[in-house]
């Protein structure tokens, strides 16, 4: 439980960062991905798929830490 405990205090924050500075982390995450995708519209797809997934894995963390602390 201890190693749940430090991957989700060192993660969950880290994520939820990412989510809060959505405006810097989309082009980011689109910019790498363009370096591997030809079109530019796949490539902003995919990046906000990714930033979901960000999304998804900070409220999943935080409800598990709520859950485990609680």
């Amino acid at each position: 439980m201890d190693i749940l405990n430090g991957f989700l205090s060192f993660f969950v924050p880290l994520f939820l960062v990412l989510v809060y500075y959505w405006y810097v982390t989309i082009p980011l995450i689109a910019i790498a991905i363009f370096g591997y995708i030809k079109t530019k519209n796949e490539g902003l797809k995919r990046a906000i798929r990714i930033f979901f997934a960000f999304l998804i894995l900070s409220v999943v963390g935080i409800l598990a830490m709520l859950i485990n602390n609680g």
